[in-house]
């Protein structure tokens, strides 16, 4: 019983981790292309940009930064060279088209990793049986709620009542409505708690109690 609970535990964090590994508002690329030059990009530069330009070439900055037109005048200017720009693209496309590779296919274990908890869990509950499985989880799901119900009101909380900046401000009717939307969810996970807890201490003496209880 006890590792089922690790198992229920672990699922709904591995299933919030698979999301956070698909890039669906392309992060990645808009970190890449402007971060390419920092001290924190040495490697992923060393792997991708031509040999001995990691530091060199390969780091022109877009549009040829505050000193210069454009790329091709901060090439001309410090390589005299004009292929700097073209460089540079290459491996930022290398490295994007790697990472997203790399991140999608971890994306899929994870997936596949979340099928085969499920395919356990059913197992266990089939092995442990159902009358003690059903006894397991009124006593255990008020303490398994706990943490979205933290989670949702927290995040609720600072999206509607933290410090914004004049950036944020733009947008704070949006973000009204989705703090709006975890305190609904917290709720509603809290009403499912309550519930828990009533299922757990209300004790059946009889069948019409028993079939009371089920349908709650």
């Amino acid at each position: 019983v006890r590792f089922m609970w690790s198992l229920f535990w672990l699922l709904p964090i591995q299933i919030f981790l698979m999301i956070g590994l698909f890039d669906y508002y392309r992060v990645m690329e808009v970190w890449i292309k402007h971060f390419w030059g920092d001290a924190s990009m040495a490697y992923l530069r060393g792997l991708f940009c031509e040999e001995g330009t990691e530091n060199d070439e390969c780091v022109v900055p877009i549009m040829g930064g505050e000193e210069y037109k454009n790329e091709k005048a901060w090439c001309l200017a410090k390589y005299n060279s004009t292929r700097c720009e073209y460089i540079r693209n290459e491996a930022q496309y290398e490295c994007t088209v790697a990472s997203y590779i790399f991140f999608t296919s971890n994306g899929v274990w994870a997936l596949i990793l979340v099928f085969l908890i499920w395919v356990t869990l059913s197992v266990l509950q089939a092995i442990i049986s159902m009358p003690i499985v059903q006894r397991s989880k009124e006593s255990n799901i008020p303490l398994w709620l706990t943490l979205p119900i933290v989670g949702c009101f927290g995040l609720g909380y600072i999206l509607l009542y933290a410090p914004r900046s004049m950036t944020v401000k733009q947008s704070s009717q949006d973000l009204y409505w989705i703090g709006l939307c975890y305190f609904v969810s917290g709720g509603a996970f809290a009403l499912a708690a309550v519930v828990g807890c009533f299922l757990k201490f209300y004790s059946v003496l009889n069948r019409r109690e028993k079939k009371f209880k089920q349908g709650i």
